[in-house]
């Protein structure tokens, strides 16, 4: 997910363990989110076994960080990093159903983890959520499930997360960027 929405990697990624997870080391939790963004944008294969060898080859850097306050969730998994000039933040818990998006580039929200996913940054204003409903309708795309989130203390931007029931091609992700109120679009395949 990071890696989607950072479209790269970032020179120094930081993995954040809040609640009940910093009562664990966190160099295995460390490990799984290196391997992870490796996998997506490295050729060959990416293990736990080589992974910090990979990144030490690419000059990338890990950080581990761990606190037991968590504001709202028992546990909370966040990755944070700087690709582009552009810092990007997604965060993550485990919820009733399954594991749980709860921050993607600051906004709050709880997105459940599927396969085929759109994430949509929009101008916070009316109609854009129904382009998005009516867009996915002309394309035969149902919406599984759809959230909407501010960044905090914000009224300007938004977002939305979408679990699609078939993936998407650039194309159609490309006209979704082009519809009026929508600033990004990324489509993501778990």
């Amino acid at each position: 997910m990071f890696v989607a929405l950072a479209r790269g990697l970032p020179a120094r990624m930081t993995v954040r363990a809040e609640g009940e997870l910093a009562a664990y080391p966190t160099r295995a939790l460390g490990l799984a989110a290196l391997t992870g963004a490796l996998r997506r944008v490295v050729e060959r294969p990416v293990s736990y076994v080589n992974a910090s060898a990979i990144a030490r080859q690419r000059g990338m850097i890990l950080s581990e960080e761990s606190t037991p306050e968590s504001e709202e969730y028992l546990l909370r998994v966040g990755l944070t990093g700087s690709v582009g000039g552009r810092t990007v933040t997604v965060a993550g818990t485990m919820g009733r159903k399954g594991p749980l998006l709860v921050e993607i580039l600051g906004h709050e929200v709880e997105l459940p983890l599927s396969q085929h996913m759109l994430i949509v940054r929009n101008e916070d204003v009316p109609g854009v959520i129904g382009r998005i409903g009516t867009f996915m309708g002309e394309l035969g795309v149902n919406i599984a499930n759809m959230v909407v989130g501010r960044a905090p203390g914000s009224r300007v931007a938004a977002m939305m997360g979408l679990n699609l029931d078939q993936p998407l091609t650039d194309d159609q992700v490309e006209e979704v960027r082009r519809l009026e109120g929508i600033e990004d679009a990324v489509a993501v395949e778990l």
